[in-house]
């Protein structure tokens, strides 16, 4: 029997959360599953939104002609489409390889200036070191963003230091956009510690999504996207090892609106969020295994016993050379392997002081953990492969 790829990049919706006629989603308040304390939350369609939105309220509070903005150096490009169209002077510090920000790297990087802004990353759901950060945010008077779109949701210190938190569940869950802004008036720069200035932010909040309301088709090409693959067949883009996503441009992003099939999606999925959680540890574990059985990874390759939930299984390689040999490989039988991230222009142009970053965008594969995949379907689609052709050379 010829087998059938059941492997997709993105998870699928269940039909019945498509057709099932349910308006109750209206006066659901879901936020509370990602918020903590006093932490207020704002739906968006996408967290290149969020970045937008906090970069233009910090430029209206403090009235600069130019906004410093300190980002990581191991960060998606696309995702800064939005914020460069912004009057923002954006510096890349370094990240270490296990994902923490080097502290020094910052304060060198505005000859005697500061940054307005800094955000730094959960990768792939893992909580990083926030307190220096932290510390360091209160010291200079900057404001922190926690990146948490890789996060399914809040475990263990995540969404807890920054000023503000970002969530994207649509990188998660079948929906087809969806991103959480939180404030904390917890946060290190006390920003929203009062009613007014909580009501401030509401009102330009209400000016981002009225500004930019306009006609959006997307969320309809998603859903016959899904469809398409949900009903008849399931293939994925074929992409090469060095593929780098070109900026899209401020038209092709939705409109910033989460919108109402996104909220009633999610709406249905938020009890499952806890199950989703063991199953995407589990499917790392499938992936790690069948791998270490076809001989393309070793068996110190990997992480066991995670203690978060994992956005992709993320696998790392010798080198970029082995890396490049086996995702062309495992891209010839259609099994989803990626590359992360698109890394910005400015790093890519200064390779030494950038080396952890490349590296690491150069070491790694990726695979998807969504509700869409079944173990079974891991070990299958590995067991396809030729093994005479695993030998690396």
């Amino acid at each position: 029997m010829r087998y059938r790829n059941q492997l997709t990049y993105s998870p699928l919706p269940r039909i019945k959360d498509l057709f099932t006629r349910n308006t109750s989603y209206l006066n659901a308040d879901i936020s509370n599953i990602w918020l903590k304390n006093n932490d207020l939350g704002f739906w968006l369609s996408r967290s290149s939104w969020s970045i937008y939105t906090i970069a233009k309220y910090r430029m209206q509070q403090i009235k600069k002609e130019v906004t410093n903005i300190c980002m990581p150096d191991y960060f998606c490009n696309e995702s800064l489409d939005l914020l460069r169209k912004l009057n923002v002077n954006i510096k890349f510090y370094k990240v270490d390889m296990s994902g923490n920000a080097d502290l020094s790297s910052i304060e060198s990087l505005f000859n005697g200036d500061h940054p307005d802004i800094i955000l730094y990353v959960h990768y792939f759901g893992k909580c990083a070191d926030s307190r220096i950060l932290s510390n360091y945010a209160v010291k200079i008077g900057a404001w922190l963003i926690e990146d948490a779109t890789h996060c399914l949701k809040p475990e263990r210190d995540i969404g807890s230091y920054g000023d503000f938190v970002m969530y994207s569940p649509h990188k998660l869950v079948p929906i087809p956009n969806g991103a959480l802004l939180i404030i904390r008036p917890d946060g290190p720069s006390k920003i929203f510690s009062n009613d007014s200035q909580i009501s401030n932010y509401e009102i330009f909040y209400q000016s981002i999504l009225t500004n930019f309301n306009r006609y959006d088709i997307s969320e309809f090409i998603w859903l016959a996207k899904r469809l398409f693959q949900k009903l008849f067949f399931r293939i994925n883009r074929k992409a090469e090892f060095g593929d780098v996503i070109g900026e899209s441009g401020i038209r092709a992003m939705p409109q910033p609106k989460m919108s109402k099939l996104g909220m009633r999606l999610l709406v249905n999925l938020a009890s499952s969020l806890g199950e989703d959680s063991v199953n995407r540890i589990n499917k790392q574990e499938a992936w790690k295994a069948s791998l270490i059985d076809a001989g393309i990874l070793s068996h110190d390759n990997g992480l066991n016993n995670l203690p978060f939930t994992p956005y992709q299984a993320r696998f790392s390689f010798e080198n970029s050379k082995k890396a490049e040999y086996f995702f062309k490989l495992l891209t010839k039988y259609n099994i989803s392997a990626t590359t992360w991230p698109d890394l910005p222009p400015e790093v890519m142009k200064n390779p030494e002081k950038h080396k952890d970053a490349i590296k690491m965008r150069n070491i790694y594969l990726y695979f998807p953990l969504h509700s869409s995949i079944e173990n079974k379907d891991i070990s299958l689609s590995i067991e396809r492969i030729d093994e005479r052709r695993v030998n690396f050379v």
